[in-house]
């Protein structure tokens, strides 16, 4: 198990992951992560609450559950005053769209939030990076320590830096190409959801499960690649750190080894994200252009999460898998809005 002191223990708490419910007989369900929480919960809001809060706020919120979400922005705000929960932003400059929303969101920062979590990039590479070290090891579990996802740096000083920096500059070309780029996703989504609809979900798993290799192997095959030329270089530097013995194999070699086995595929982050993508291929679901945002968070944040509300369409995804009950973690949306509040206000 984790080794702590008497003072960490009584910081957080740790528990364990594996996926053996759906490979009982395969390697993974030997290799766990042992994932890390603080032991005041996390409640976790995504973009789309928070703006609702925020129009609430202004008295511009059109939205039929604008009561509960005013009730809900002062329990937030109640709970975050006397240190009962821990909140973290979830704003994406990408989504905002216009400086006339940004205004809207900067009064409301430090109401909403009192942490600031790193993007689901990062807390991926940092997860990886856990696992990888315990890969070289043949260790048979990883910690996961909520470090991985809280941005420290941020929280210095009277007014955090929050992990996306809102600004009043937004490049018109680039909110095109963004907009863009979901239009064509969601086309992809629907194209594939539409060619692998008769598919089992356990078999599109698998299929996900393995896309991090394949991925990493195309980007080996480029004549250039930064990715691939960063990636191991980052490779390099962990076996270095641990005095590594490799005997002049190459750290490519390595780290694709490491992408095939079960260290991997149990890491929090690939495991939710393989997961949502084959339920959501499989299961009839209708692509948005917030699709690939809300997986991404969803990957990163719900192992650390106690309470989390998202928009209807994705909590249903969730819901429709073992997540929730894997990760410990409670989902609601505008269909359990009472139920959501009951929770908070229990913590009181």
């Amino acid at each position: 198990m984790v080794n702590k002191t008497e003072t960490e223990k009584d910081l957080t708490k740790w528990y364990w992951f594996s996926p053996q419910e759906y490979f009982p007989k395969k390697n993974a369900a030997e290799i766990s992560a042992c994932i890390e929480r603080p032991n005041v919960p996390v409640v976790f809001l995504d973009s789309f609450c928070t703006y609702e809060m925020i129009k609430e706020k202004k008295g511009k919120s059109t939205n039929s559950h604008k009561h509960q979400f005013g009730r809900l922005r002062e329990l937030i705000t109640e709970l975050i005053e006397k240190g009962k929960i821990l909140s973290p932003l979830c704003i994406q400059e990408k989504e905002i769209g216009s400086p006339e929303k940004q205004h809207e969101i900067v009064d409301s920062l430090m109401v909403f939030t009192n942490i600031d979590f790193l993007t689901p990039s990062i807390v991926q590479n940092n997860m990886e990076q856990y696992a990888f070290l315990s890969f070289l090891k043949n260790a048979n579990w990883f910690p996961i320590p909520f470090s991985v996802v809280m941005n420290t740096e941020s929280m210095e000083g009277s007014y955090p830096n929050y992990r996306v920096h809102i600004s009043t500059n937004i490049n018109q070309d680039e909110h095109k190409a963004e907009e863009k780029s979901k239009k064509e996703t969601v086309e992809q989504l629907a194209a594939l959801s539409e060619s692998r609809a008769k598919m089992k979900f356990i078999d599109q798993l698998e299929a996900e499960l393995s896309g991090d290799i394949q991925a990493f192997e195309i980007q080996e095959k480029k004549y250039y690649s930064s990715y691939y030329e960063w990636k191991c270089t980052q490779i390099e530097g962990l076996l270095h750190l641990i005095h590594y013995t490799r005997d002049n194999v190459e750290p490519a070699q390595i780290y694709k080894k490491f992408l095939k086995s079960s260290h991997h595929t149990t890491i929090p982050y690939v495991w939710i994200r393989s997961v949502l993508w084959a339920k959501h291929i499989t299961g009839h679901y209708k692509p948005k252009k917030s699709d690939p945002n809300d997986n991404a968070w969803a990957s990163a944040y719900l192992p650390f999460t106690d309470f989390c509300f998202a928009d209807k369409a994705f909590a249903d995804l969730i819901k429709r898998t073992s997540l929730e009950k894997q990760f410990s973690t409670k989902i609601f949306s505008v269909t359990q809005f009472d139920q959501f509040l009951i929770a908070l206000e229990s913590m009181l």
